[in-house]
């Protein structure tokens, strides 16, 4: 449960101790991140971690929520009441608008909202959460649409019984529904995929198997993601040349350009850890979104008699003194 934003084990109130180990992965060494609460007993300290994960996703659920984010129930038409359902946040009135901001993250254990759960344990919601990319689109009057691509399935006590999300069996599937059901038949003019990780390659998924969507992207901002190992028509490469810019994982300074065998652009995020990715290098994302925005209004506007959008060189950003509420609003029980 949380209590005043720390997590304790309910029924003991005993705070969970985090503590990090190096392990080791095909002969390279990673941190891992393990809450602890009995010494050796695995299966039991697993039980924890997963309560705290669960704990973690209603709590970031909620704080979407409280963002006036709408939570869309997939597939469209399954029983709210039903537990074989999904379902994707959206900014209000998201599908009207000329523009949006889709938001893909990566990691098969995290959820909607959420960039890391590592993260969001180890240094907070801010960090680990999409809540200020989300509050950057709605600021700049961008549509806000937050994937859910992870969550496939229904666990039951049996496995054989196990029951895939109709429309949602993979995170694969899961994008090309979102494009198929809500955004393919709007009225969007404009689209920029965010995209952290394995979210990247979802994304690239979607340029492949839809082609029809690459005339509305202008903008494809990349986090340390794997998507670069796709081979890409022609049509879908020159997408990638003209808006899409990979920041990745690197020492070097925010924005430093690196080299790549692959015909993209790669810059450093100016932090060495995956999963700070997002949060190290959002200022440079933001500029690029907007950049990429103005390109594609000016563009517009040279082929049209309409005149061209307002919109600023600079990100509308929260100010120190009006911070993003992230405080608890309940209790989670024990699952």
């Amino acid at each position: 449960m949380l209590v005043g934003g720390e997590l304790r084990e309910k029924g003991s109130n005993k705070p969970y101790r985090l503590i990090q180990r190096k392990v080791f992965v095909k002969q390279e060494k990673y941190n891992k991140d393990e809450l602890l609460q009995r010494k050796k007993d695995i299966d039991y300290n697993q039980e924890k971690y997963n309560e705290i994960g669960l704990a973690i996703t209603m709590h970031v659920y909620s704080l979407l929520e409280k963002a006036e984010m709408e939570k869309v129930i997939i597939p469209e038409g399954a029983n709210p009441e039903d537990k074989l359902k999904s379902y994707i946040y959206m900014s209000k009135d998201a599908l009207n608008k000329e523009a949006v901001l889709v938001l893909v993250q990566g990691d098969t254990t995290i959820r909607a909202g959420q960039w890391s759960r590592r993260l969001i344990i180890t240094e907070g919601l801010r960090q680990g959460t999409q809540l200020e990319y989300i509050d950057f689109g709605k600021k700049n009057n961008f549509g806000v649409i937050v994937l859910n691509p992870n969550l496939n399935y229904i666990l039951t006590r049996k496995v054989k019984d196990t029951k895939c999300i109709m429309g949602s069996e993979t995170n694969l599937d899961h994008i090309l529904y979102v494009w198929d059901t809500f955004l393919q038949k709007s009225s969007i003019k404009h689209i920029g995929f965010i995209a952290h990780a394995n979210g990247g390659l979802v994304t690239a998924f979607l340029l492949k198997e839809r082609p029809e969507c690459l005339e509305r992207i202008f903008a494809l901002a990349f986090l340390d993601s794997i998507h670069s190992y796709f081979n890409y028509k022609e049509k879908e490469q020159k997408i990638l040349d003209k808006h899409a810019i990979n920041w990745l994982r690197s020492k070097e300074p925010l924005d430093t350009a690196i080299e790549n065998t692959y015909n993209e652009i790669q810059k450093s995020s100016g932090e060495e850890n995956h999963f700070r990715v997002p949060f190290a290098a959002k200022e440079s994302v933001f500029r690029f979104i907007l950049e990429k925005y103005k390109e594609r209004l000016n563009s517009s506007a040279q082929t049209s008699d309409q005149p061209m959008s307002q919109i600023s060189d600079q990100p509308t950003s929260q100010t120190s003194d009006q911070p993003l509420d992230m405080t608890c609003t309940y209790e989670t029980t024990k699952l």
